[in-house]
């Protein structure tokens, strides 16, 4: 496993588009799949309830990265949340944390679709 200092020396170079809304600058390297600059992603996808956002939000970022581009380079979404949570866990997000997490975006990934995202290289 990673130690937090390697994680940090390869969190991925983001910079905010809109409210909400990131956009990748470099390249990225995230379990042996390489994340096109230029993708956009919502980081991770928890419903909007106050009280979960505020608790959820936030706490991992390449795990969302990872989930969101296998979601849109089309692989199924089952595999997409298996990543999303062994990603979590290389990041030391706290499991107390990680299985809400992957709940909360696995239960509301199903109601968003794809039209979300833009091409990166449009």
């Amino acid at each position: 496993m990673k130690t937090l200092a390697e994680i940090a020396s390869t969190v991925p170079n983001l910079r905010p588009l809109k409210p909400g809304l990131w956009q990748l600058i470099n390249p990225c390297r995230i379990r042996g799949f390489v994340v096109a600059a230029g993708f956009q992603t919502d980081l991770d996808t928890v419903p909007r309830l106050p009280f979960l956002y505020t608790i959820f939000k936030g706490r991992t970022v390449r795990a969302a990265i990872l989930h969101d581009w296998l979601l849109y380079s089309g692989f199924p979404r089952s595999y997409a949340d298996k990543m999303f949570l062994a990603e979590m866990r290389v990041e030391h997000v706290p499991f107390y944390y990680r299985y809400p997490i992957f709940w909360a975006v696995r239960l509301n990934s199903g109601w968003i679709t794809l039209k979300k995202f833009i091409s990166p290289w449009s």
